[in-house]
């Protein structure tokens, strides 16, 4: 009965190992990957975010909020 029950332990410590180990293997590959993929959708942000600023620079020749804020959202004369 002892010399089944150290097989037993023995082939469950083996699978564990591998079971954490394929784990292991998988957090290494899915990682990197991920992590990559972020800092690729920060990068196409980023660029769009420069390219808009750079068409605004066009057509109003200053960079500011309240050229953006002024042709988006028409003010309304209060004061009338």
């Amino acid at each position: 009965m002892n010399d089944n029950d150290t097989k037993l332990n023995k082939k469950q410590k083996k699978e564990k190992l591998l079971i954490s180990n394929k784990k292991h293997k998988i957090y290494k590959i899915i990682l990197p990957i991920v992590v990559i993929a972020i800092t690729a959708s920060m990068a196409i942000g980023i660029s769009f975010a420069i390219k808009n600023v750079k068409k605004q620079d066009d057509k109003t020749g200053q960079l500011g909020t309240s050229a953006t804020y002024s042709r988006i959202i028409k003010p309304k004369n209060i004061y009338k």
